[in-house]
């Protein structure tokens, strides 16, 4: 969703209130404010075991791991967890205390976890795993720009515009998945679904915070 908005305040000369030149017009007048706004939906993720249990690597690169969840329990799990060790996009109680979502034991099954509260395993020799792709969504993205200007007219023809503009105005943090990119694949090969990487779940990238621009151009 996007919305862009441009508003121009009702004073001085030619508007409603203050329809006056002269300093009053210099002071109140010519004031304009405009918004971005844009809100979209986290990109689609899996969760995988991206070794080759099955055919050979290159057809299980990304094949989704095996757990005791249905889809909507997983999904339960998902959300933004701060922590004194970082920010989770998945709940920390089922990553293991060595960072991965398998305590680093691969032979450890539902009835053998490696610790407790696991619930993502790897994929036995010749099978593959029980979960759909791309059933989850990253982190939401928000943020508003706002800007104000304000035009001095020398003459009709000639003028000065000042602006102020504020990027991410409120500061929201916006996650990333991955290393520098929003896409979902960005996530997954940088390892934050990999079951087996010791950053599982963990978010370390973020859109930009609040960025502040101040401006003048000369019209003539």
């Amino acid at each position: 969703f996007n919305l862009n908005a441009i508003y121009e305040l009702p004073f001085g000369r030619g508007k409603e209130f203050f329809n006056q030149g002269g300093l009053v017009d210099a002071l109140l007048g010519g004031y304009q404010i405009s918004t971005i706004i844009q809100a979209a939906s986290g990109p689609p993720v899996s969760i995988l075991d991206p070794r080759g249990t099955l055919n050979r690597t290159g057809r299980s690169g990304r094949q989704t791991a095996l757990t005791t969840l249905n889809k909507q329990q997983i999904k339960d799990l998902i959300g933004i967890y701060r922590t004194p060790n970082g920010v989770y996009f998945i709940n920390p109680s089922v990553i293991g205390p060595d960072g991965t979502a398998t305590g680093g034991n691969v032979n450890a099954t539902p009835e053998n976890p490696a610790f407790q509260g696991q619930v993502f395993f790897n994929v036995p020799p010749g099978q593959t795993g029980n979960l759909e792709r791309a059933f989850l969504n990253g982190p939401a993205y928000f943020t508003v720009d706002l800007g104000l200007s304000k035009r001095i007219r020398f003459t009709e023809r000639v003028g000065l515009q000042l602006r102020a503009e504020a990027f991410n105005v409120l500061n929201r943090a916006n996650f990333l998945l991955g290393t520098g990119t929003p896409d979902g694949a960005a996530g997954e090969s940088s390892g934050i679904f990999n079951i087996n990487n010791t950053n599982f779940g963990r978010i370390t990238n973020s859109y930009t915070p609040r960025i502040l621009q101040f401006g003048a151009r000369f019209e003539f």
